[in-house]
């Protein structure tokens, strides 16, 4: 019988987490990922910004309401996509055949 292994990542705050590697000074503040425009809104929040109400999907404009001074970023899909290409591959170096689902799921046959 062959064993089978389950492995979920939470990627609850991935872009933040990619902008955070590229630049330290982020670590620690409420960071905001998403439209920059009044129409905007928020696809990653950091945890410090959760503690202020906000939360993916939000209109930009009240997320800076409840935290003017959060660090609004308007997201870079080419640099995420690179890390994301990454964390793949990494997973898939563990010697087993891994699915790739949408929502970064990944199941071990």
């Amino acid at each position: 019988m062959s064993r089978r292994s389950i492995v979920h990542i939470d990627l609850d705050t991935f872009f933040v987490s990619c902008e955070r590697l590229l630049d330290k000074r982020l670590e620690g503040k409420p960071v905001l990922i998403g439209g920059t425009s009044d129409r905007g809104v928020v696809a990653s929040c950091s945890y410090e910004a959760r503690q202020y109400g906000i939360h993916s999907a939000m209109p930009m404009k009240l997320a800076k309401q409840l935290c003017p001074h959060a660090v609004v970023i308007r997201g870079n899909g080419g640099t995420y996509a690179k890390f994301s290409d990454a964390v793949t591959n990494g997973h898939k170096s563990c010697g087993k055949k891994l699915k790739n689902k949408p929502d970064f799921r990944f199941r071990s046959d």
